[in-house]
């Protein structure tokens, strides 16, 4: 009889070595799973047009990440709005210029990712939770995320609702749809409880 057994990968926190590592696989990701029918100037755009991972979001001890025997197969962190985030790529469903918004008691997911070839091993649900603990610990309720809107199915699955229909503008004439989209984490848990 053939035994199957589940990987066994850690979560942990991001060492700030690893800021280029993180980089590169979630730009893979992006390409291989979220927009693989777009350029790569496009995808390029989607990582510098929104906010996502960067050096200050790994020191500040709120990007995790999926550790399998030393091998890095998925990410995830979480922020308020940075002060200096500027999004002028960033475009309502009506085509005007509009800024990322959060409730109060919200945080930003960022730097979701898988690496495509070996990040589909039953991490991503597990290393959101992980995300969302630590988004509860420091006292927030509610967790945003901006994404392609190709990829709303898969957000719906991890339990994220659409919010808001956004588009960000890739050159002068090609828009990307997106969309905010939001997880209440306290009727999550109060659900589970």
């Amino acid at each position: 009889m053939l035994a199957f057994s589940q990987p066994t990968y850690v979560f942990r926190r991001a060492e700030e070595a690893e800021a280029g590592l993180v980089n590169y696989l979630r730009l893979a990701s992006l390409v291989c799973l979220e927009m693989p029918s777009r350029s790569l100037d496009a995808v390029r755009t989607v990582i510098s047009g929104l906010p996502d991972v960067d050096p200050a979001l790994v020191a500040s001890g709120r990007y995790f990440v999926a550790d399998l025997d030393g091998e890095l197969i998925g990410g995830a962190g979480w922020s308020v709005l940075p002060l200096g985030y500027r999004g002028d790529r960033l475009l309502g469903e009506d085509g005007l210029p509009t800024q990322l918004r959060l409730g109060g008691d919200a945080v930003l997911i960022r730097g979701f990712f898988l690496d495509p070839d070996g990040g589909r091993r039953g991490a991503a649900a597990s290393l959101l939770a992980h995300v969302e603990a630590d988004v509860l610990r420091a006292g927030y309720r509610v967790a945003d995320i901006v994404g392609p809107a190709t990829s709303q199915v898969y957000y719906r699955g991890l339990g994220f609702k659409a919010v808001r229909k956004l588009q960000l503008r890739l050159d002068r004439d090609d828009r990307l749809p997106m969309l905010q989209m939001r997880k209440c984490l306290s009727l999550r848990l109060a659900l589970a409880a």
